[in-house]
């Protein structure tokens, strides 16, 4: 838990320089050009039953996914047909959204998605229809001058990815949010530290009404506490909600 909340204030607190983001980049490229050397007999290697959960704790998708560089938040389609994960460079100067697709022939080998590479984008997460792909990303809405991180979306269509929009106010705010998560309703979860939240950073719910997203509000003493609780994910009939913890009193 501590390593994962090493990361995200890293990610908070970092103003990564032009040359650091250069070399994350040419990391990552590099990387996706190593694992482009993968013959199409070996796509289904090391690739889970996605439809058949395993029975004991194993490493998802050895070597073709997980390895030894900095793979996070994996988001997988509800038609178990993509594939969607964050990678950062070594000193996380640097993440993108990578993308692997299944067709007849296996699994495509990891690409960077094509609505990403360009600035930090991390944790996808599709609606529970699968029409949308939700992001925190610290891309401008205008211009080349980055950010704080917004929270952002992305339409799948039957020709791919379509334009990326910002979710914008009131669900967006001064400060940096983070780890979204969509609930069938449209109502969306996400992470944030506010004037109103109750310790370092709180789970925050925005409804989805007919006019929009309503201001978002922090979930209640129940869940919030004066410590950390981010990456939360909502069943689609929000029934329950699995977050992380770390520094909560007791």
């Amino acid at each position: 838990m501590a390593k994962g909340v090493g990361f995200l204030r890293y990610l908070k607190k970092a103003k990564p320089t032009m040359h650091r983001l250069l070399l994350g980049l040419g990391f990552i490229t590099a990387l996706v050009a190593a694992c482009e050397v993968t013959t199409p007999s070996e796509l289904e290697i090391g690739f889970p039953a996605l439809h058949q959960p395993p029975t004991t704790l194993e490493v998802f998708a050895p070597g073709r996914i997980s390895s030894h560089h900095v793979q996070r938040d994996i988001a997988i389609a509800p038609d178990s047909a993509i594939i969607l994960y964050t990678l950062a460079s070594p000193e996380r100067a640097f993440a993108a959204i990578m993308e692997v697709r299944r067709s007849e022939q296996g699994w495509s080998t990891p690409k960077v998605a094509p609505f990403s590479g360009r600035f930090m984008d991390l944790e996808p997460a599709f609606s529970p229809d699968g029409r949308w792909l939700y992001f925190s990303s610290n891309r401008p809405l205008s211009g080349d001058s980055t950010q704080d991180f917004d929270l952002w979306r992305v339409p799948r269509t039957v020709q791919g990815w379509g334009k990326p929009e910002n979710l914008g106010h009131p669900v967006n705010g001064p400060g940096d949010d983070f780890y979204p998560s969509l609930a069938a309703n449209g109502n969306l979860y996400f992470t944030a530290s506010r004037p109103d939240s109750k310790g370092n950073e709180d789970i925050y719910q925005a409804i989805w009404t007919d006019s929009g997203y309503s201001s978002p509000t922090p979930l209640g003493t129940g869940i919030n506490s004066t410590g950390f609780e981010f990456n939360a994910f909502v069943s689609p009939d929000e029934s329950y909600l699995i977050f992380t913890g770390y520094a909560r009193p007791g």
